[in-house]
């Protein structure tokens, strides 16, 4: 059975102990607490390890790896490792989906795994990436990401099961509270030494009245508030087709709210983008409802006020002044001089064609920069075989979803993933398209 009224506050108790610690510069024993609640939890309730282990699996650690226990394990680690342990052990108890959905959402999964196995191995022999420079570093992303995706697989696996159903979906409902308020506070949690994803003095400012682009603590991937709004972006869209199926709109209309927010703070123009255009869908799919059209302007009222009167809103407004200048090839800052730089990059060596980049491509004084694509992304680490298959099955994907009966409308969820891989090179927020695909399956 799964207890939300508990589990709510037992969550609240351990944050206000994690902040405790943290304002003590008591680092290190933050990582053993998650440890230590993990091994008492598996004992009395293992599910609570589910509970945070889902809420806990958008963010950066919370802290520095420098206090990772061992060396090795960080608060995140600690919950992907109880979690797979969980459902190995449950894993009898509990319903297995094996439909067309979840196959999908497991071949996501799988194909990154592979992906960034290759990609680190890589980098490694050729020297040509700083967070792979070292044998002991090269295997400490093997464990991180092994760890991610083989307990995203499994919480695939299992998503339909009634009980791993209800904790999914009120879980993923408080890590985006969790989230969005950690955004608002990315100052103060900075001050105090938490880790916080992005530049803080570009970010977030030392000064309390100065507001610029957040995204907290989130951070599952190569993670920056772009990332970030990607992720609030297809959790709007899930919470969206929870709606048209459920019709409990007064219900997550606060979600959305603070989603909507959140997504602005971020300052990602192709999140918002991304927002608009699913909101849009939504609005014409439901605009006979009255319901629907007097909270979709009362929401709208709503996050212009409160961006307005914080002061985030004309910080904001300054990033789509820029958009104009992105077209302009002569900029290196922009995307198209990147992608048009990446992709010259890779075909003056033919050879990376089919083995990826063996040396690093210099765009800006003397730095690499992300592609800003996911695609170009996967092309040049990856060469064209990773290319074409991610290609070939994101189009497979999208073909069967559209033919198919889906439990939820995933348009919801699809368009805005592929509006933010054209302008994002993050590959993590496919841990959460899989999460909401396998949600569709009808049968276990």
């Amino acid at each position: 059975m799964i207890y939300k009224s508990k589990y709510t506050v037992l969550f609240l108790l351990l944050l206000f102990t994690i902040l405790f610690l943290g304002m003590s510069k008591l680092w290190v024993f933050i990582n053993i607490l998650i440890l230590l609640v993990c091994l008492i939890s598996y004992f009395f309730d293992k599910y609570f390890i589910l509970f945070l282990f889902i809420i806990f699996l958008p963010t950066n650690g919370l802290v520095s790896t420098d206090y990772n226990f061992l060396g090795v394990l960080n608060l995140q680690r600690i919950l992907n490792l109880s979690a797979i342990i969980v459902f190995l052990s449950e894993g009898k108890k509990l319903k297995t989906g094996n439909g067309d959905f979840i196959k999908y959402a497991k071949l996501f999964l799988i194909f990154f795994l592979i992906y960034l196995f290759f990609q680190e191995t890589k980098n490694y022999l050729y020297q040509i990436s700083d967070t792979v420079e070292s044998i002991n570093k090269l295997i400490n992303r093997f464990i991180k990401h092994s760890l991610l995706i083989y307990s995203s697989i499994l919480l695939v696996k299992h998503i339909k099961d009634e009980k791993i159903n209800n904790l999914f979906n009120y879980s993923i409902y408080v890590a985006i509270i969790f989230l969005a308020i950690t955004q608002i506070l990315g100052t103060d949690l900075y001050k105090i030494g938490f880790a916080i994803t992005g530049n803080f003095d570009e970010d977030y400012g030392m000064a309390a009245h100065d507001f610029g682009r957040r995204a907290g603590f989130y951070g599952i991937g190569w993670a920056d508030q772009n990332s970030f709004g990607a992720f609030l972006a297809i959790a709007v869209g899930f919470i969206l087709s929870k709606n048209e199926t459920n019709n409990n709109i007064f219900e997550l209309i606060p979600l959305l709210f603070i989603c909507s927010i959140s997504i602005v703070i971020t300052g990602s123009r192709a999140a918002i983008f991304s927002l608009l255009i699913i909101l849009l869908i939504y609005f014409f799919r439901n605009w006979t409802s009255s319901k629907v059209l007097f909270l979709f302007f009362l929401g709208a009222f709503g996050v212009f006020f409160v961006l307005n009167q914080t002061g985030f809103f004309n910080n904001i407004l300054s990033r789509f002044d820029m958009l104009e200048n992105q077209l302009n090839t002569s900029d290196n800052t922009t995307r198209v001089f990147k992608w048009k730089a990446y992709i010259n990059f890779m075909f003056s060596n033919v050879d990376y064609l089919i083995t990826g980049a063996r040396h690093r491509i210099i765009i800006l004084a003397g730095r690499s920069r992300a592609a800003h694509n996911l695609f170009i992304q996967i092309f040049y680490q990856g060469g064209v075989f990773f290319l074409f298959y991610y290609l070939g099955l994101i189009m497979k994907f999208t073909g069967f979803a559209r033919l198919s009966k889906n439990e939820y409308y995933l348009p919801y969820t699809i368009i805005p993933y592929i509006v933010i891989i054209l302008f994002v090179s993050d590959w993590s927020n496919v841990v959460f398209l899989a999460f909401f695909t396998a949600l569709n399956q009808k049968t276990v």
